[in-house]
């Protein structure tokens, strides 16, 4: 178990993520000013549910890594703190280090703008036929809404191979009948045209109660009441050498 330690400096991170992997949550690289030979790579949010940990690496390791472009380093000196996050949110600013609440937040804000836009843009009927980086953008930031993956399962779905759609669909939770809270703002904001593209989707009618849309269909009763079990961020981030699957 991982206790604060205020010596060590966050100087750098373990991943170098491109616009096709954003938002990503990345293990910080400190070093103990005391000690020369005091470098460790910090995993502060194991996914396993394991205690975080403080893996001492070699200096050397990380100047390696940085040179060969998987690591990198990070500007200013920041004390590390357990309770804060490493995260890249923009592709042209470097992550940043946020108390963990203030970086969750700040994601799932980003994703819900990401998402607005693309509803907006259905709204003007402006469609594209390339993949859309805003509405994976939205699914990676908000994994416990159904509501992104559902969009983007959608409007992507003639762009993506059947493989992909399977592992897509595969991590969305059960359909529940209290809507989502994006669900619910998406109705009260009327965003029309893309409810409608999702109810119109083989998998999202089953999502969409019959007010949603005029086009939705009631979901199947035996379907109806399960209890939301989010599983997408960490399922996602098994896929991520996958083409499809760029995040975390």
């Amino acid at each position: 178990m991982i206790k604060n330690r205020p010596q060590l400096i966050v100087i750098g991170a373990t991943a170098v993520p491109g616009s096709g992997e954003l938002p990503q949550y990345l293990d910080p690289i400190c070093l103990d000013p005391t000690d020369p030979a005091g470098c460790f790579v910090a995993n502060v949010a194991p996914w396993n549910g394991s205690p975080p940990q403080l893996q001492p690496i070699p200096l050397e390791r990380f100047e390696e890594e940085c040179e060969a472009g998987y690591w990198q380093r990070l500007d200013g000196k920041h004390p590390f703190q357990l309770n804060y996050r490493l995260v890249a949110l923009d592709p042209n600013h470097s992550p940043e280090y946020l108390p963990d609440k203030q970086a969750y937040a700040k994601v799932r804000q980003l994703g819900e703008r990401k998402l607005e836009e693309v509803a907006l843009d259905l709204e003007r009927r402006v469609y594209r036929d390339t993949p859309d980086e805003r509405i994976w953008y939205a699914a990676r930031a908000l994994p416990s809404d159904p509501l992104p993956l559902l969009a983007l399962i959608a409007l992507e779905r003639n762009l993506l191979p059947p493989d992909a759609l399977a592992d897509l669909e595969a991590n969305l939770p059960p359909p529940n009948r209290s809507p989502s809270t994006l669900m619910r703002r998406a109705r009260s904001d009327r965003w029309n045209a893309l409810l409608d593209r999702i109810a119109n989707d083989p998998v999202g009618r089953g999502y969409l109660s019959t007010d949603a849309s005029p086009n939705a269909r009631p979901q199947p009763a035996f379907l109806r009441g399960l209890r939301d079990i989010p599983n997408f961020l960490p399922n996602f981030q098994e896929n991520l050498g996958n083409s499809y699957a760029q995040a975390r």
